[in-house]
């Protein structure tokens, strides 16, 4: 079946660095990505793969990965600070019933 609209998801990120230190948070393409766009990434199920991307706000505007502009970034304050991670799955695919997965490499550079 088609997916008609968007599926969207968060997920969370926590990152302890030394108070007053400052540090990014990036997100690799996965180990399934066909572009380096933020909806670059696929998930797999058994070869059938569908496109999702990965962002830094609840509007899915601005894409999060490895890139200048695209990273998050943040000063530690010596204890856990959360980031959200807002996914959707691309509209207008169409889908197999199954578990689709792709592994996303965090990169925290400080």
């Amino acid at each position: 079946a088609a997916l008609g609209a968007p599926v969207d998801q968060t997920a969370s990120l926590s990152v302890t660095c030394t108070n007053g230190s400052a540090y990014t948070v990036g997100l690799d393409q996965g180990i399934n990505a066909v572009e380096a766009g933020p909806s670059g990434r696929r998930m797999d199920n058994g070869g059938n793969l569908r496109a999702y991307g990965l962002y830094h706000d609840a509007s899915r505007s601005l894409g999060w990965g490895l890139g200048v502009g695209t990273v998050a970034a943040g000063v530690g304050t010596g204890g856990n600070q959360v980031l959200t991670v807002f996914g959707r799955i691309v509209a207008g695919q169409q889908a197999l019933v199954g578990t689709y997965s792709d592994r996303v490499v965090v990169v925290v550079a400080y």
